[in-house]
């Protein structure tokens, strides 16, 4: 008798376009089954998913874990066991924040060899590309990265910013190699402004939101979008949070242009600074009422086309520097462990369905960084990455419970309706409620697969 590794009965399966009850059926790591009625079917291991969901495990396609180079911050032990506790089965690591930031095929196996020591889910990554190291796009583009990052506004750490010049030159490369770029998208004028500020001596929370108007980022989209489109290459827009951008990226709808928003901007404005202060300092920085009205429309147009959350945490020290003068500060937060519970809340009060959170959590993910193949969702023949959900669970938010190095989080006391029970990684638990069952190393780096015209 054949015997197979896990069955899971009676859950309630979400896919992009319904729900629908049914068991799994998983060995080896991948899903061997979807039936009506697995019961009888033997299996090493059972779990009782009655009344829960069972969704594709979460891909956060923006995540910095700050590893190699500043792991008191985040490292991939750290940032995999807070990305499972939420849900999260796959990350893709920014390149600017590690050191050396992964512009080279070196700086990459320094990076891959430091990840497979540490992660407990599975893993991907995204390339710089700068105005030194553009030759080496058609080889990382062999070494599988989800796609090549640009910084248009300035040179962030050890990481350079690209000119008009450069980017049609990346552009060009990346259309041969079918892989996407992807854009921080914000003008130079930036640096500009900031001296400007900085002379009058603004220091308050607020004066963040000045430094970088909406104008800088609705300028370096356009410029980006016109040469993608120029060069027939995919773009991906990182981080929208203008209502601007929105409008542009609405032009060329269902084009080779994908774009993402997070959650701090789909809940937070530049008011909430005077709350939260330099907690909630982020770049792009938080807008106004409108432009966040505008985020949540161009989700329900299919404008911005994923969620992901720009995971970036500091210490507190680091962080709390800014409250007599914002601009000691260092910009960015946590987010990894709470994108779930979040959009599982804020969608149902905005009247989303679990179909629609999945696409944009899981499947748009999965598709527009190449990880379609095995990732992103429940199909026979994928690897068997899931997260039950129990839909009623109701869980205050708070930083004492997180699995970051950080030691705050901005959605402190939130109450989240909607909360993962468990992270399944290829057939592996690796979070049961919120314990941690998996050692590190258990991860595994996933390499995309190019992008077809």
């Amino acid at each position: 008798m054949v015997v197979l590794d896990l069955k899971i009965l009676g859950g309630h399966i979400v896919d992009s376009h319904n729900i629908y009850e049914a068991d799994l059926l998983i060995d080896e790591g991948v899903i061997k089954g979807i039936l009506k009625d697995a019961s009888s079917v033997s299996t090493e291991e059972t779990i009782n998913a009655e009344r829960m969901l069972i969704m594709p495990g979460v891909i956060d396609a923006h995540v910095h874990f700050w590893d190699p180079g500043y792991t008191q911050r985040e490292d991939w032990h750290s940032g995999t066991e807070s990305a499972a506790a939420g849900g999260v089965t796959t990350v893709i690591d920014m390149p600017t924040t590690s050191s050396p930031p992964t512009t080279t095929v070196e700086s990459f196996e320094i990076k891959k060899h430091s990840a497979e020591k540490k992660a407990i889910i599975d893993y991907g990554f995204h390339a710089g590309a700068t105005p030194d190291t553009i030759e080496e796009i058609p080889k990382l583009a062999k070494m599988g990265v989800a796609s090549f990052k640009m910084l248009m506004h300035e040179t962030t750490r050890e990481m350079k910013k690209v000119e008009t010049i450069d980017m049609v030159k990346i552009f060009q490369l990346l259309s041969e190699n079918k892989r996407v770029g992807t854009v921080h998208a914000e003008d130079p004028m930036v640096t500009m402004i900031k001296k400007e500020i900085k002379e009058k001596r603004a220091k308050d929370p607020i004066a963040h939101s000045e430094l970088r108007p909406k104008v800088a980022e609705a300028i370096a989209v356009y410029t980006a979008v016109s040469l993608s489109r120029e060069f027939n290459a995919y773009l991906h827009v990182a981080h929208v949070s203008a209502k601007e951008s929105v409008a542009i990226l609405q032009n060329v709808l269902g084009q080779k242009v994908t774009a993402e928003t997070c959650p701090h901007y789909l809940l937070f404005t530049k008011e909430d600074m005077k709350r939260l202060g330099p907690y909630l300092k982020v770049n792009p920085p938080l807008r106004t009422v409108e432009d966040r009205e505008a985020l949540w429309e161009g989700i329900r147009k299919g404008v911005i086309t994923l969620i992901a959350t720009d995971h970036c945490p500091f210490s507190k020290g680091e962080k709390e520097a800014g409250y007599k003068n914002i601009w000691e500060s260092k910009s960015g937060i946590p987010g990894v462990e709470t994108l779930l519970p979040l959009m599982l809340t804020e969608g149902n009060k905005r009247g989303m369905s679990y179909a629609e959170l999945v696409s944009l959590l899981c499947h748009n993910p999965a598709r527009t960084f190449g990880l379609d193949h095995r990732k992103g969702f429940i199909k026979v023949g994928y690897d068997a990455d899931l997260v039950i959900v129990d839909p009623r669970k109701k869980v205050v938010i708070s930083a004492d419970n997180m699995h970051t190095k950080c030691e705050y989080t901005p959605y402190e006391n939130y109450t989240a309706r909607g909360y993962p029970t468990r992270t399944i990684v290829r057939g592996k638990t690796v979070m049961e409620h919120g314990d941690i069952k998996s050692k590190p190393g258990t991860g595994k780096y996933v390499p995309s697969h190019s992008r077809q015209p």
